[in-house]
């Protein structure tokens, strides 16, 4: 993930600036003195929970105080969301925010990510690829795409719905690929749409990458590209989405950070910062990473998150208008 991380996460740090607040709090005397809340706005158990859990657990030992998970799910992350925008920016409640918060607010105008949030540390991501059932006559994405564009409308994908994460991706290749007349069918989420594909219900998924790649490896899904730059290391000769469909500029991850509320002191931003880089470079994080389809991505800064955040959401919202599904 480094090349994206270098192009998304280095530079413009004067327009990251604005998300950290112009009106600095001074740094509360004896923090932490008490426990740290990380807000999740997705069920227990799930991968995100999982994740950081893992993170927060090897957190509260580097600042020396108590860091647990809040679960606050519903209505696609945002009610998480807003119990750390209203909190206060005192460093006890953090908010796990992910790429799905962009595309919320390119569609609804909600969260507001750039004015409600301080950008601390992103520490994860996630690709997304498109796989089909095993014994599928497409060898390749090459042989899907090219079939694609010779039965326009005939074939369909799964995705978890208009603005979802695996529907952009896969909207992300058509916007760059004239001629993908494709039908989305929706699904609750990426395990149902995956199995949909192993009980040949559907043509192929749009999936994300660590639910897709237990039920590969089990034979019940073939995996013909991922989106990321780089090729997953769980996967190493399945090519991108950029190798196989011949188109440089495309990539799609999903990733994961730690915000704060609007206007946290930068001297509690620089210590969270600290404490989330040395609890996600250890070696059982990584290798829990790993184990589960993803990828360590710290961001450079929180200035460089900052920048990168802007970019994105600027490029979502582009895309959105175009698919027109965006309401704000």
């Amino acid at each position: 993930m480094e090349s994206y991380s270098k192009r998304r996460l280095l530079g413009a740090a004067i327009a990251g600036s604005a998300l950290l607040g112009k009106h600095a709090l001074a740094q509360p005397a004896g923090w932490p003195s008490r426990t740290i809340q990380v807000v999740v706005g997705a069920p227990a158990g799930g991968g995100v929970d999982t994740g950081a859990r893992r993170l927060a657990d090897r957190m509260g030992t580097l600042l020396g105080g108590t860091v647990v998970v809040l679960n606050r799910p519903g209505a696609a992350g945002l009610l998480g969301a807003q119990v750390v925008s209203t909190a206060a920016p005192d460093g006890y409640t953090l908010g796990y925010l992910h790429s799905g918060h962009l595309i919320l607010q390119a569609i609804e105008g909600k969260p507001n990510v750039a004015a409600d949030f301080t950008p601390i540390t992103m520490f994860s991501a996630s690709q997304f690829c498109i796989a089909v059932a095993p014994d599928s006559p497409y060898r390749s994405l090459a042989d899907l795409l090219e079939d694609i564009e010779k039965r326009p409308g005939k074939l369909n994908y799964g995705a978890g719905g208009n603005g979802s994460p695996g529907h952009v991706a896969f909207e992300k290749l058509r916007s760059l690929r004239t001629g993908l007349d494709v039908v989305q069918i929706p699904f609750k989420g990426a395990i149902e749409s995956a199995l949909a594909v192993a009980q040949k219900e559907i043509d192929f998924v749009s999936g994300v990458f660590s639910t897709v790649l237990p039920i590969a490896r089990n034979g019940k899904l073939r995996i013909l590209a991922v989106t990321g730059p780089q090729r997953s290391p769980q996967l190493p000769d399945v090519p991108t989405v950029a190798e196989a469909a011949k188109i440089p500029t495309y990539q799609f991850v999903s990733w994961g950070a730690l915000f704060g509320p609007a206007r946290m002191p930068t001297s509690l931003v620089t210590k969270l910062d600290a404490a989330i880089r040395g609890a996600a470079s250890e070696p059982a994080f990584r290798k829990y990473l790993d184990e589960s389809g993803g990828q360590l991505m710290l961001s450079d800064s929180p200035k460089a998150l900052a920048a990168m955040v802007n970019s994105e959401l600027n490029e979502t919202i582009a895309l959105m208008k175009k698919l027109g599904l965006r309401k704000a």
